[in-house]
C-alpha cells in the first residue's frame, strides 16, 4: 500500500511540474504575439472582464470566475480582445450521508470576442 500512494504523490508532482511548465511558456507565446501584433498583454486574473460580456452564458457558470493572458488593442484596424477564462463549479452532494464527492473542478477556456458586440455597455 504504502508503495502505491508513493507512486501517487510522484505522478501528481510530475503532473502538476508539468501544467506550471506549460502554463509559463503558453504566457510567453502569448507575450511575444501581443509584441508582434503590438496589443496590450496581462497575464494577472481579471475578475471584471467577463461582467462586459454578460449575455455569454460560459462566463456566468461557476464560482471564482476570472480573464487570464487578455490580449487586447487594435489589430489591423479592429478591435481586438482575446482571453483565458477559468471557472470552478462546486462538488456534488448526492445525499446527505455524502458530505461531498471530490473537490470543485476547476474549467478553462480561451473565447475572441469582439469589444464592441452588443452588450449595452461601453468597452
Amino acid at each position: 500500500m504504502p508503495v502505491f500512494f508513493v507512486v501517487v504523490v510522484v505522478i501528481a508532482v510530475i503532473c502538476a511540474i508539468y501544467g506550471a511548465i506549460a502554463a509559463r511558456k503558453r504566457r510567453e507565446s502569448l507575450l511575444e504575439l501581443a509584441q508582434r501584433l503590438n496589443l496590450k498583454f496581462a497575464p494577472e486574473p481579471d475578475y471584471g472582464l467577463a461582467e462586459r460580456f454578460g449575455f455569454l452564458k460560459k462566463l456566468a457558470q461557476g464560482d471564482n470566475r476570472y480573464a487570464y493572458n487578455v490580449l487586447s488593442g487594435t489589430c489591423q484596424n479592429n478591435d481586438a480582445l482575446a482571453f483565458d477564462y477559468h471557472y470552478q463549479v462546486p462538488p456534488m452532494i448526492k445525499t446527505a450521508a455524502i458530505r461531498r464527492i471530490g473537490e470543485a473542478s476547476a474549467s478553462r477556456f480561451a473565447p475572441i470576442v469582439h469589444p464592441k458586440m452588443n452588450t449595452g455597455k461601453e468597452p
